[in-house]
């Protein structure tokens, strides 16, 4: 009965211009409603989400963006890979690799924060603004397992027959690291997504401007830019940065 009453209300308000947002979907409407277009676009046939953490992006994608093909997730800390192996079980096209991203294959210490969303290979600062500390402030560290993408790709059977993968990065200021490991396969890429800080939470992590200039460099031009979060002021510290490689723009 609820089902068909929002129906209508949709329906209603959809013949009058409007359209009804569930309030858990209102903050990330922007960047799904161009994720949805860029896939459609370019018909998107595997997702590689570096830096999965408990699969909010594989949720988006699947609840959001309406996407169902392969997503592959890569997260290197053991319980979060064991989270996330509970919650592919029952999406056949979901599969998890227990190791991270990077531009050379090594073992490597990570800093665990109080909150393991923050976790990183760098180290946090409070340079710019300290409204995070209580969140990412370094509780332990771990010994990880870093590959490369061209490395492990002939490993990855969806990339291996995917025609137009889309590549997704969030590892904490570490992006350019997986950039930088995935050699000649990047420009198989139609697009990708990364985020990228206007406010510097770690130390040596790329601002913006350099993230922008260099995968320009790379062939990759911005689609969208889409806020991630704010400090108690409003000033926004990070952004998701979507892009297309310009060789399917031209």
């Amino acid at each position: 009965m609820l089902g068909e009453i929002k129906r209508l209300i949709s329906k209603a308000a959809h013949s009058l211009g409007y359209e009804v947002i569930p309030l858990w979907k209102r903050d990330g409407w922007p960047l799904a409603t161009l994720t949805q277009q860029l896939f459609h676009l370019h018909k998107v046939d595997c997702v590689l989400d570096v830096g999965a953490n408990r699969g909010q992006y594989a949720d988006f994608l699947r609840q959001q963006v309406g996407f169902q093909g392969p997503i592959i997730s890569f997260e290197p800390l053991p319980h979060l890979v064991d989270n996330l192996m509970e919650r592919s079980h029952n999406d056949p096209h979901w599969t998890i690799q227990p190791y991270a991203l990077g531009s050379t294959s090594e073992d490597k210490m990570i800093n665990v924060m109080t909150s393991d969303t923050f976790s990183s290979f760098l180290n946090p600062t409070e340079k710019d603004f300290s409204d995070f500390s209580h969140l990412n402030t370094v509780e332990h560290q771990e010994n990880v397992k870093i590959r490369t993408l061209s490395e492990v790709s002939s490993t990855l059977s969806s990339l291996q027959k995917s025609h137009h993968p889309f590549l997704k990065l969030d590892t904490q200021g570490y992006d350019l690291e997986v950039i930088e490991g995935t050699g000649p396969l990047l420009s198989k890429f139609v697009g990708l997504q990364t985020e990228v800080p206007i406010l510097k939470i770690y130390e040596q992590m790329p601002d913006l401007h350099h993230v922008i200039d260099y995968l320009g460099n790379l062939g990759f031009d911005c689609a969208g830019i889409f806020p991630v979060s704010r400090d108690d002021h409003l000033r926004i510290v990070e952004f998701d940065l979507v892009l297309i490689n310009r060789l399917l723009s031209t």
